[in-house]
């Protein structure tokens, strides 16, 4: 019984741990590139903020089968929609992330971490 018991507390500390490390590379602060989206996103392990043109708000987030999902709970947003999905990059040494739309073709949007 020990032995399934300390099986089966190992699987869930490694998927947790794996887990994590994904989310780990989103932590900290992003800066947009562009005029156009002057966008700074601060991400914590329970949140992530967003300040855009003025607009601050606080979401949710998690990341499922590759893609961000993020959730607003407070504030105000340029977008209607409460929910999103995005497809994500990063750099290779993940010092810029890239976002953009499920329906989107390209990476238009790139955020520097700041």
């Amino acid at each position: 019984m020990k032995t399934i018991t300390a099986i089966a507390l190992f699987f869930l500390l490694f998927t947790s741990c794996s887990n994590n490390s994904g989310k780990d590379a989103f932590l900290g602060t992003w800066d947009s590139m562009s005029m156009y989206n002057q966008t700074t996103i601060q991400v914590t392990k329970d949140s992530l903020t967003t300040d855009k043109f003025g607009l601050k708000a606080v979401h949710i987030w998690k990341i499922e089968n590759g893609k961000l999902h993020i959730k607003r709970v407070k504030g105000e947003s340029v977008s209607p929609k409460e929910t999103s999905v995005l497809d994500y990059k990063f750099s290779k040494n993940k010092d810029t992330l890239y976002l953009k739309s499920t329906t989107d073709t390209v990476f238009r949007t790139k955020y520097v971490k700041s």
